[in-house]
């Protein structure tokens, strides 16, 4: 029979506008054929009197993963970073590492081998107050680089800069951002059916414009539209979600997303649609439902989910997940997955 588990431990000390704590996590899954653990620290330092007045929060983590049969060497993941979040400058800066052999059976990472950089600045002065504006942002640069840990190549690298964005008193917010992205491909990748990105190094620059409706509202809306390179072709891009607060407990959101992608080897056009319900009991209590649909796979997925806080800290989830493949045969008592998962998030205080 196969077997899980999952332990956090916390510890925090909490002095005058400085706090500290330090935890620890241990995973396990074993069944016949699998042995896996992760074991791991993480550590945080923050402060309100940085420069006597500002914050600063300094933190690290490393964990290492256990497979057996394995001579487990490589298996680390580990990163250091430093966050100045205030409300003229936002810096933050981050370095970290996830070894070619790091695996967390009961986790999820997006790739492996590779080191992270990261740094994102931000910069929001509080100018032209009189005509209705809270604050400007502007973000000279946002990057994340990606380099193959084992080689030291550039694998993949996103920067995103703001020359101009702002929010206003009344909660509406713009942003006209410049996105550039790096992708090394070192193997073929099929788009859709008919597509295939070929290997190679591709450089794409793209522009994006957004704005939203403050959400506290009745009605929301928000809207963004970005354009530019995408691999070896063009994409344009335009996403909308129209928001309703029905009442203090129920409120409905509504997604949708258009692809227009041209390339040499082919062009396609997709489009996905969600719909989000959620009703509040209590502040302790939701219940939320959740499904989308994707025209390029034709596969309607919804989930069910039942959130529950019996203190501050710690959760209880319970989600049921189902879908369909096949729209045009579709049999509301026949999907083609389905799926139920329950997770419990306790705290344990020292």
């Amino acid at each position: 029979m196969p077997s899980t588990n999952n332990t956090v431990l916390r510890y925090k000390r909490d002095i005058g506008n400085q706090s500290s704590y330090i935890g620890g996590i241990l995973t396990s899954k074993n069944n016949s054929s699998i042995s896996n653990q992760v074991a791991g620290v993480d550590g945080a330092y923050s402060t309100s009197r940085f420069m006597k007045n500002k914050n600063l929060v300094i933190g690290s983590f490393i964990t290492k993963s256990f497979d057996k049969n394995t001579n487990n060497n490589g298996s680390y993941a580990w990163r250091i970073f430093a966050d100045y979040p205030n409300d003229l400058i936002d810096n933050f800066m981050a370095v970290g590492s996830i070894e070619q052999n790091y695996n967390p059976e009961l986790g999820f990472i997006d790739r492996k081998n590779v080191d992270i950089y990261t740094w994102y600045f931000r910069f929001t002065p509080r100018w032209f107050t009189n005509l209705g504006i809270r604050k400007m942002s502007f973000k000279p640069w946002a990057f994340r680089i990606y380099k193959t840990n084992t080689t030291g190549e550039l694998e993949s690298f996103y920067n995103e800069s703001r020359p101009l964005g702002f929010f206003t008193k009344s909660g509406e917010r713009f942003e006209y951002n410049i996105q550039n992205q790096y992708e090394r491909l070192d193997e073929s990748f099929a788009l859709t059916d008919s597509i295939s990105i070929p290997a190679g190094k591709y450089w794409m620059l793209r522009q994006e414009l957004q704005a939203g409706t403050f959400e506290g509202r009745r009605v929301w809306a928000e809207a963004s539209y970005n354009w530019g390179e995408f691999y070896s072709g063009h994409i344009s891009t335009l996403e909308t979600s129209l928001g309703i607060n029905a009442s203090r407990h129920l409120n409905f959101r509504t997604d949708y997303i258009y692809n227009d992608i041209k390339t040499p080897q082919g062009n396609t056009v997709t489009n996905e649609l969600a719909e989000y319900i959620n009703y509040a009991f209590n502040p302790k209590l939701d219940l939320s439902f959740f499904i989308q649909w994707n025209s390029l796979d034709d596969l309607l997925f919804g989930n069910l989910r039942l959130h529950w806080i019996p203190r501050v800290g710690e959760d209880l989830y319970v989600v049921y997940n189902r879908g369909y493949d096949k729209l045009q045969s579709l049999k509301l008592s026949e999907p083609s997955s389905q799926s139920a998962a329950v997770k419990l998030v306790w705290r344990f205080v020292f």
